[in-house]
């Protein structure tokens, strides 16, 4: 997106300096889920993981992938191990600061859930 960038790990948007004033078009085009508080974080990435339990995989991604925060890249992990693609899956435990041999999916799964009911 031009005139806007993500700072750090934090998802807060920050408009570049010439810019400054044009932010009914930041609003416009960036995702609610950038700026959404901790419980509606949660709340989000439980949505994810109940859609992956639903067997809607490409649900369950599209919330992760619009999510910047560890726990979401930590799923975003897990489902591209689910679907067996281990290159992308190691990128996603290293975004996720997450080891990348955790044990069965189940077990994984399991302690993603104990995490996000925190």
């Amino acid at each position: 997106m031009i005139g806007a960038r993500l700072l750090g790990r934090t998802g807060w948007l920050a408009a570049d300096p010439w810019m400054s004033g044009t932010t009914g078009w930041l609003n416009e085009y960036v995702s609610p889920s950038i700026n959404v508080g901790r419980n509606d974080m949660a709340t989000n990435l439980k949505t994810a993981i109940d859609a992956l339990e639903a067997g809607e995989w490409e649900r369950a991604h599209s919330i992760v992938q619009a999510d910047c925060s560890q726990e979401a890249a930590w799923i975003h992990a897990h489902l591209h191990r689910i679907e067996g693609d281990r290159s992308n899956a190691e990128y996603w435990y290293n975004r996720a600061d997450r080891p990348k041999n955790f044990g069965t999916l189940e077990e994984e799964r399991a302690e993603i859930k104990r995490e996000l009911s925190h």
